[in-house]
């Protein structure tokens, strides 16, 4: 079951919040009205946090974790301040900033018309929800560690190998770190194959 999160995709913009733990609801509220007893939950980037907020509203349900570069250490929380410094330039420039800093999530001589692609595509996001939802992700990132532990669930990550994860940051907390080579921030579409082969992987382990 894939599903576009509140602004994202054909998903509406019905909402006034745009957080971590409003995603995390959109998530749980699909496997409600589908009665789905027994889940696994994948997570891509901010999706990571997503489905550690929807597995918190889904006690007894879910199975395991599946982050797709969705965290590449864990460690301290950011201050408030340091929150509003990383999210002022996208709030002053948010379609040019946004792909740059898009452009790079890429490795070196990745496909130049997929980089574009999704660049154009994230830069025309509406910026009240981007600009929303990315300061609660950067929030939510404090408290990934204790949800971790009050989850206590099998939780693997298919990390891009550019840049490289802290696999022994990620270990510490009890995630096992797959680290695809050759790819960047988005493994799904760079080399589509190989990510799907070792997703399979990942879900029969868990």
């Amino acid at each position: 079951v894939a599903l576009d999160l509140a602004g994202h995709g054909e998903s509406g913009m019905g909402r006034q919040a745009w957080t971590i733990e409003a995603f995390g609801g959109d998530v749980a509220a699909v496997v409600e009205e589908l009665g789905l007893d027994r889940v696994v939950l994948v997570g891509h980037s901010m999706g990571g946090n997503v489905i550690l907020e929807a597995a918190r509203r889904l006690p007894g349900r879910v199975d395991g974790l599946v982050w797709i570069d969705a965290h590449r250490q864990l460690g301290s929380a950011l201050t408030p301040e340091e929150i509003a410094a990383t999210i002022a330039p996208f709030r002053a420039e948010f379609a040019e900033t946004t792909r740059s800093f898009v452009r790079g999530m890429f490795p070196p001589g990745a496909d130049e018309s997929l980089v574009e692609r999704v660049a154009a595509d994230m830069s025309s996001a509406p910026p009240a929800v981007a600009l929303s939802a990315g300061a609660s992700e950067l929030a939510y990132g404090g408290r990934v560690a204790a949800t971790l532990r009050e989850l206590n669930l099998p939780i693997v990550s298919i990390s891009a190998e550019y840049p490289p994860p802290d696999v022994e940051s990620l270990e510490r907390h009890g995630v096992e770190v797959v680290v695809m080579p050759g790819v960047g921030h988005f493994p799904m579409l760079e080399n589509p194959r190989r990510f799907n082969a070792v997703l399979r992987l990942s879900l029969i382990h868990i």
